[in-house]
């Protein structure tokens, strides 16, 4: 017997959501993966973030089926955002290093890592402004 029956997605939203997890998925590998210049990193980096627009599947956070690939994704999206933070930290780019570390605080709201990465790139922005 079926008691439920969940249509995830289909068509045209289907398959933008595999482009979509693909171009993350390949974005956060190359940089990873390479030696590629931090500008270039970096680009790939913002657009890689841009593409995350949450956890994997939210509604369904607690499906057993669900959890590992919402945790493949979301430690790859937290991971690509700690090396954009530090890339925009040796440019001294306190602002954008800030606006990476506001949404990554929002995906994960207990990692400390994160507040620290916040409040420091927040001090940092600060302090350039009252110089």
């Amino acid at each position: 017997n079926i008691n439920k029956i969940y249509i995830v997605a289909c068509g045209t939203a289907m398959h933008a959501g595999i482009v979509s997890k693909n171009i993350f998925e390949k974005l956060c590998k190359i940089v990873m993966d390479s030696n590629a210049e931090n500008l270039e990193r970096l680009k790939c980096y913002c657009e890689a973030s841009a593409l995350y627009t949450g956890d994997f599947l939210e509604q369904h956070k607690a499906d057993p089926w669900v959890i590992p690939i919402r945790t493949y994704y979301r430690s790859m999206f937290l991971s690509s955002t700690y090396e954009a933070i530090h890339i925009l930290e040796v440019t001294q780019d306190y602002t954008e290093a800030e606006k990476f570390a506001e949404k990554a605080v929002l995906v994960d709201p207990y990692d400390e890592n994160l507040h620290y990465c916040l409040v420091k790139e927040s001090l940092h922005w600060n302090t350039t402004i009252i110089q």
